[in-house]
């Protein structure tokens, strides 16, 4: 992401690693992050190689879900624990499928904040187990002119007894699963969860 966690994390006084794809977003948590002495590597999380094993690898904000077969995320969960230490923890939330059939299949959402519009047109898919969600910004640029800014979020949905596998399988031992919206024990109604 664009570092605001990072510079959190370097508060402890502890090594940072800051890792993502996009030079964008590595710029921009550059600028947040200089002088702070974390360092930030461009790579793909499906073949994370960090300087040395660390203590802690976070992934947050449903990045999982990007992941959009069961091999690459065994595959990422294995990246990851050939990353950590002997005693290293792994924290990330992930979108799940919930056991309640309930769930709406189409939703439109707007944001409306002073200078800006977002429409978010979200289709759930519970066959594909997958969503994608349509960003639509409308704003004014510096010169006050009309922008309208679109981006398409595609994203599946994990069944939570194939993450556990997937975790058990790639040596992790799971210490806890809470909902990430309570920070409550996850139930079998929970759809977004934090290992």
């Amino acid at each position: 992401g664009t570092g605001t966690f990072i510079r959190y994390l370097s508060t402890y006084g502890v090594p940072v690693f800051g890792v993502d794809s996009p030079a964008a977003i590595l710029a921009e948590a550059a600028v947040k992050n200089r002088g702070i002495g974390s360092v930030l590597l461009r790579q793909d999380m499906r073949e994370l190689k960090l300087p040395r094993r660390v203590d802690l690898i976070t992934c947050n904000f449903d990045t999982l879900n990007y992941l959009l077969s069961g091999p690459q995320l065994a595959g990422t969960l294995r990246r990851f624990q050939a990353n950590l230490s002997a005693r290293g923890h792994l924290i990330f939330d992930i979108l799940s499928t919930p056991a309640s059939p309930e769930i709406n299949h189409r939703v439109i959402q707007q944001i409306r904040v002073p200078g800006l519009i977002s429409t978010w047109r979200i289709c759930w898919s519970p066959r594909r187990r997958r969503s994608s969600v349509t960003m639509l910004y409308r704003f004014r640029n510096a010169a006050n002119k009309p922008v309208t800014h679109r981006e398409i979020h595609v994203q599946r949905w994990y069944p939570r007894f194939f993450v556990n596998r997937a975790l058990k399988n790639a040596g992790f031992r799971i210490r806890g699963i809470q909902d990430s919206e309570t920070s409550l024990p996850a139930t079998k109604d929970s759809g977004w969860l934090r290992y």
